[in-house]
């Protein structure tokens, strides 16, 4: 296991090493034969808001991308990270702009599902697609590779076939592509997907629902494809915020899970749930119900851990990194404020950041002055509380355009607010301020170019209280502008005799600027999902 620093990582050691131990046992490889035989194994990873969950499955990623077992630097298949702002809010790498030297030795795959009650979610919620279409970047990426790996990829089914998977070949199998039939019904996929855009705003709904049976089967057969035999290639499936999951997939998960079982894949299956709603699964006597997340617990295989709190070595090292300056006592008391919650630290600590006059000669690698002590002194430590005294704290006009966003969505299309605020409330600079909510306020994400999504629920209900009590008159105007905005997205992705634009590299064609056809997949997805709900229907 290597034991480089994971940049940006800090604490939960105890905790990723749980999770590669899990790993490294479902990849067990049988010496004689090379197949692995060591058993899928599922990580249920439970904690409340900003404790740091998510991170620490992203560590385990960039835990195995340095590592030359698992991608060689003269591989380098995987980016090192996920990105580098927003990176929270990610659950698969960006491939976008990532140049491959060979064939994977591990896949990753993930899916994330929004919460249920607030605007912009689309009723569509099976994760299905989403995990679909995230093989199906993969598969893109083998296919514009043309001859070199396709050929490995005949000459070692050959020889497994005629002689079996012994220690040799199984090295030689390391440099060749494992995917097996996964192309063809990949692309299958992407061209229904593709007709679903097509068919229209009511039509992509009742596909979905209507098609949501046969794609358990299909994302079963393509897991499949991937996973089994001895060319199958060792998976992490990572489903982040399940909480949420939908009854779709929740039968792919049970059906896969049980598949894996049977024929002992190399599959790590990471769950990761708030604690709350996880504790009162078992409250509900949901337990019994063998379809649920809970009922899985006892299965082989399967390990639950509760996170607690930061431990305040690891919260230190975070400090120690970001305000080297600080004295011991004011180290102390900023770790009394962030009560063991990483994303509060991370919050406080942008807050502080902010304005340089609370360090002493307005250097932020100096200690606190007398007013940033002061300043500290009055924060709460209890997480809703100091959520709310943060936006309180905040600049009227970023209040504004954080209440705008709320209404808009959990996620947002930042050009929506940005126009809203110059065009139609006459505030310019509002590109400046959703950045300065991005960094160093941490109060907003950036999962992509295009979209703006609030990290914490906590923040997003405190900016939609806002927006009611001070805001409500802008929100015919605010959802005009974004109507505006999904219409020219979706007419950018079909040209005058209405059939798709999609990028081809080899072809020379581009997708247009704002469409939906040359987003990235997860970003699509939203996107999508947008025009669904807020479009008028023919």
């Amino acid at each position: 296991m290597p034991t480089a620093p994971i940049p940006g990582f800090h604490g939960r050691a105890e905790e990723l090493a749980w999770l590669r131990g899990l790993w490294d046992a479902c990849t067990t490889r049988d010496a004689t034969t090379g197949r692995y035989t060591g058993g899928p194994r599922m990580a249920v990873v439970v904690a409340e808001s900003g404790i740091g969950k998510s991170r620490l499955v992203q560590a385990l990623y960039q835990q195995l991308t340095i590592d030359p077992a698992w991608d060689p630097p003269e591989v380098n298949y995987w980016p090192d990270a996920f990105n580098d702002q927003g990176v929270q809010l990610r659950v698969v790498p960006d491939m976008e702009g990532h140049l491959a030297n060979g064939p994977p030795r591990f896949a990753w795959l993930g899916a994330r599902w929004q919460p249920t009650d607030v605007r912009n979610v689309s009723d569509r919620r099976s994760a299905l697609p989403e995990l679909r279409h995230s093989m199906m970047v993969h598969a893109e990426i083998l296919r514009r590779q043309g001859s070199a790996w396709q050929d490995a990829t005949g000459r070692i089914r050959g020889a497994i076939e005629k002689d079996g998977l012994g220690e040799a070949l199984g090295q030689l199998a390391d440099a060749a592509v494992p995917f097996g039939g996964l192309l063809m019904k990949l692309f299958k996929g992407a061209a229904d997907f593709a007709k679903d855009r097509k068919d229209g705003a009511r039509n992509v709904e009742q596909a979905e629902d209507a098609a949501n049976k046969t794609l358990v089967d299909e994302v079963c057969e393509c897991m499949h494809a991937l996973v089994h035999g001895a060319g199958g290639l060792p998976v992490v499936l990572w489903l982040d915020d399940a909480q949420w999951i939908d009854e779709e997939t929740q039968e792919f998960v049970r059906r896969i899970w049980a598949t894996a079982q049977l024929h002992r894949w190399p599959l790590l299956l990471v769950v990761t749930h708030w604690e709350r709603e996880w504790r009162e699964l078992g409250k509900a006597g949901d337990a019994a119900d063998a379809s649920t997340l809970l009922a899985m617990q006892g299965d082989p295989g399967v390990e639950v851990r509760v996170l607690a709190p930061s431990q305040p070595d690891a919260l230190d090292s975070y400090l120690r990194t970001r305000l080297p300056g600080l004295t011991a006592p004011q180290r102390a008391l900023l770790l009394e404020k962030a009560a063991g919650n990483f994303l509060t630290m991370v919050e406080n600590v942008g807050q502080l950041l902010r304005v340089p006059q609370n360090f002493v000669d307005r250097d932020v690698a100096k200690p606190l002055a007398p007013a940033g002590e002061r300043l500290v002194q009055k924060w709460e430590s209890e997480r809703q509380k100091r959520v709310e005294q943060r936006f309180s704290e905040l600049a009227p006009e970023l209040q504004e355009m954080l209440g705008w966003g709320s209404h808009l969505g959990m996620s947002f299309l930042r050009e929506v607010v940005e126009e809203f605020a110059e065009r139609v409330a006459g505030q310019p600079g509002a590109a400046d301020r959703l950045r300065e909510a991005v960094d160093p306020l941490v109060i907003l994400g950036e999962p992509s170019e295009h979209l703006r999504e609030f990290r914490d629920r906590a923040f997003h209900h405190v900016a939609r209280r806002h927006f009611e009590e001070y805001g409500s008159e802008h929100a015919e105007a605010l959802d005009q502008v974004l109507r505006e905005r999904l219409v020219e997205w979706v007419n950018n992705s079909f040209d005058e005799t209405g059939d798709e634009i999609w990028p081809d590299d080899e072809k020379g064609i581009s997708a247009p600027p704002r469409a939906i056809t040359g987003l990235s997949n997860e970003e699509a997805r939203d996107v999508l999902g947008m025009a669904v709900a807020f479009l008028p229907l023919a």
